[in-house]
């Protein structure tokens, strides 16, 4: 039986951090900002004011886990407001939006419906938290996934040593249901049962243009699509 959890102690978040550095750090090898060699662990400022979620296989230990970061938090990287353009976000209230990192399944669950369960988990949790829009920034190989989820390019992609590759910002608009259902998102069933969420849709057209773009994504099943 596999376990979600909302990271409620010190404990939990440091043993998160961990999960990061073991994943990313000696796993994948990748040099990323907030690595802690001493204790091994993988930790930046904004993550003391973030909601950490993570779920644990059946010996307990951590096998995915992924960060929710308000804008309302006061350490947010500099860097956020440029690669996000959040000049843009004209009439939404900064508690509104969260930017989702970190996202990252231990290798021997990565062909599972583990990462379907989880999104699905931190979509209706999220939503219940007066949460309207949701950001990423996301390799070009995982672009089709995130379409698909429902989430959508809107801004210019950026080059950046510390991340390592070429990313897209894409922006979730949580109570869009026209869009999700279009997409066949998984995240369209959960929305029709929930109040209706404001979209500010008609300003963000205007702002962002690349909203209005086709979808540009090979619709598949839920299996395959997390596959």
């Amino acid at each position: 039986m596999r376990e979600f959890h909302d990271a409620e102690t010190a404990e939990e978040r440091e043993a998160i951090y961990r999960f990061r550095y073991e994943q990313y750090i000696e796993n994948l090898g990748r040099v990323l900002p907030g690595i802690d060699e001493k204790r091994r662990m993988l930790h930046e400022p904004h993550d003391d004011e973030s909601h950490h979620t993570y779920i644990t296989d059946s010996r307990g230990d951590i096998c995915a886990a992924v960060t929710e970061t308000p804008l309302t938090c006061r350490h947010i990287p500099g860097r956020w407001e440029e690669i996000f353009d959040l000049d843009g976000f004209e009439g939404v209230q900064p508690e509104q939006v969260t930017v989702t990192t970190r996202l990252i399944l231990r290798p021997d669950f990565r062909r599972s419906t583990l990462l379907g369960r989880l999104m699905c988990y931190m979509y209706r949790r999220a939503c219940e938290n007066g949460c309207e829009l949701d950001l990423i920034h996301c390799a070009s190989t995982l672009v089709g996934m995130y379409e698909q989820l429902g989430f959508r390019r809107y801004t210019e992609n950026f080059n950046t040593s510390d991340l390592g590759s070429y990313r897209i910002p894409m922006m979730l608009i949580m109570g869009d249901s026209d869009h999700l259902h279009k997409v066949r998102s998984p995240f369209y069933k959960i929305v029709t049962k929930l109040p209706p969420i404001e979209t500010h849709l008609d300003k963000l057209l205007i702002r962002f243009p690349k909203l209005s773009s086709a979808v540009n994504t090979r619709l598949m099943s839920e299996e395959a699509l997390y596959e």
